[in-house]
């Protein structure tokens, strides 16, 4: 239970957002672009009392914002009267994930091996900042629309940690990007994008392999990831991948609305 706690702070950290809040430790990430960077992050939820009042003061903080309350719930037993009290008030399940991890200790052999394959053609920039290339090609792979650019910009540059980018070409063309942040010892996949023509190919799996190996040279001792269980094709990359194994599953739960657009409340 400890442990998930640790990784979800990994996460929290690594949200791509313009600004958070902190409501007796209920922190709330908006500003970003996917729904992991605009989400309640209740990582010291402990059972108490004043759940419903912290969600309560989330609500008309955020409401007030025109933003919809989303909470990120981990699937263990300290969120389980959080996750009741939110069902109560209207709160639905949007998405279910699960948080992945790959233990770099004793993969050495493995990934040398096919070092000089995985990395062929991939370019590692170690240092990603608002405006560069690397985010001009991610943006053209993602067909993310010119206000979400602007907003992934400045998120990107708030963000704490180092930002890595992976780049793989052939012959010049862009096959696919990645995107990657650290802390510490342990890196967290925030995406793979491949273009559209050259997927199904294998070439997300050079690219995580490529990670992979990076990281290993690098001092890193684990690589997590969260990704989504409807998407086959990440599912396959990651979820059938044996260097990866499942921490624990999440779900998302997020404000709904009635028939007549407007938010249901007690």
């Amino acid at each position: 239970m400890l442990n998930n706690e640790i990784y979800e702070e990994y996460f929290l950290n690594a949200s791509i957002s313009t600004f958070s809040i902190n409501i007796g430790g209920f922190v709330s990430k908006c500003g970003g672009i996917d729904i992991s960077s605009n989400c309640v992050f209740p990582i010291y939820e402990k059972n108490d009392s004043q759940i419903d009042k912290k969600i309560s003061e989330i609500e008309n903080f955020l409401l007030e914002k025109d933003i919809v309350p989303i909470y990120r719930i981990v699937y263990q037993d300290n969120y389980q009267k959080l996750d009741r009290v939110l069902f109560n008030k209207h709160y639905e399940k949007v998405a279910n994930n699960i948080v992945l991890a790959c233990p770099l200790q004793g993969k050495k052999n493995e990934l040398f091996k096919f070092a000089d394959f995985n990395e062929s053609g991939i370019y590692i920039d170690t240092e990603i900042t608002g405006g560069d290339g690397f985010l001009e090609d991610y943006f053209y792979l993602r067909k993310i629309s010119k206000n979400d650019q602007i907003i992934f910009n400045s998120a990107i540059d708030m963000c704490p940690l180092k930002k890595y980018s992976a780049s793989l070409l052939e012959e010049g063309h862009l096959i696919g990007q990645a995107y990657f942040i650290r802390q510490g010892d342990v890196v967290i996949i925030k995406d793979i994008v491949i273009s559209t023509k050259y997927r199904g190919l294998g070439y997300s799996s050079k690219i995580l392999y490529s990670i992979l190996t990076y990281c290993l040279k690098n001092g890193a001792e684990l690589v997590i990831a969260e990704i989504p269980t409807d998407n086959e094709n990440v599912m396959n990359l990651f979820g059938n991948n044996p260097m990866f194994f499942k921490l624990y599953d999440i779900f998302y739960r997020q404000l709904i609305k009635n028939t007549k657009g407007r938010f249901i409340f007690d």
